[in-house]
């Protein structure tokens, strides 16, 4: 097509600068030939445009084809990957429930019971594991993960973050009553008493000292002031990120930029190392 519009371009230099040399009697028969060569390379550009967009056509074809090959494979990845974290769900859960069962005839067997995990593990119970307790304060027992040997043990889980794999932007009533699987992560409910004065705050209940809700602000939730130093429910985001503080972070340690991989919450009664050793 460069090379037809070349020719062309000559072609009409060359006949603007012959006219002086035209006679009279020749004026008619050289226009008329200048004429047909311009209209056959106009020909010419007609033929090189029609295959650039037939071309074209031809390129669009393919793109589409592969835009929707890419939209089928995307969604065979995600049906795929739905396939995978349920698989994962239901094996996490049959986990939980044979270490449920397996730990409490463990301590049966051992005749241990316990309000808490320190008062398992001064019953005889050393293995990390899920086992029932019955506080002095609930007419029910239920089960809840204990460390049994970190720094000495006896300690009640209450909050597990390891993989971003449970929602933790929850309301005030999951908080209450507890998500996610106690051998996974997991918030245990009904931990939500004041701490160091402050009151907890969810996205649907708020009662920080900020203007706004600061777990609307920073996609958690938590035992916030005005707004936080320490935000470990909030978004998984897993290592540095850029928005401003809504991951799971602590800001003396790593920031308000980069969201920590795994994180736990757990308590045990104040003397516990002194109850242990002294039974020793």
């Amino acid at each position: 097509m460069e090379l037809s519009s070349a020719v062309i371009l000559l072609c009409l230099v060359d006949a603007t600068l012959g006219i002086r040399d035209i006679k009279p009697r020749d004026v008619q028969a050289t226009s008329q030939s200048r004429c047909s060569v311009t209209s056959t390379l106009l020909d010419i550009l007609k033929n090189d445009l029609k295959r650039l967009e037939d071309r074209y056509d031809v390129l669009q074809d393919v793109l589409k084809n592969d835009i929707k090959d890419l939209k089928q494979n995307n969604k065979k990845l995600e049906s795929r990957y739905d396939d995978l974290v349920n698989k994962y769900a239901k094996l996490l859960q049959a986990t939980t429930t044979l270490q449920v069962k397996f730990a409490n005839f463990t301590a049966e067997n051992q005749g241990a019971s316990g309000r808490d995990c320190a008062e398992l593990y001064k019953n005889g119970v050393k293995l990390n594991g899920v086992y029932t307790i019955t506080p002095d304060n609930s007419p029910n027992a239920f089960n809840v993960y204990c460390d049994m040997t970190t720094d000495g043990g006896g300690w009640t889980l209450f909050q597990k973050r390891m993989d971003g794999s449970v929602d933790f932007y929850r309301g005030w009533q999951s908080y209450k009553h507890g998500f996610g699987n106690l051998n996974g992560e997991h918030w245990l409910g009904d931990s939500l008493k004041l701490h160091k004065g402050y009151a907890f705050t969810t996205k649907d209940r708020d009662n920080d000292a900020y203007a706004r809700n600061c777990a609307q602000e920073y996609k958690g939730a938590w035992w916030y002031d005005n707004c936080h130093h320490s935000n470990l429910n909030g978004l998984y985001h897993l290592g540095d990120h850029s928005s401003y503080a809504d991951g799971v972070n602590w800001k003396t340690f790593k920031g308000h930029y980069h969201s920590l991989k795994t994180t736990e919450m757990k308590v045990r009664p104040v003397g516990f190392k002194a109850a242990s050793s002294s039974s020793g």
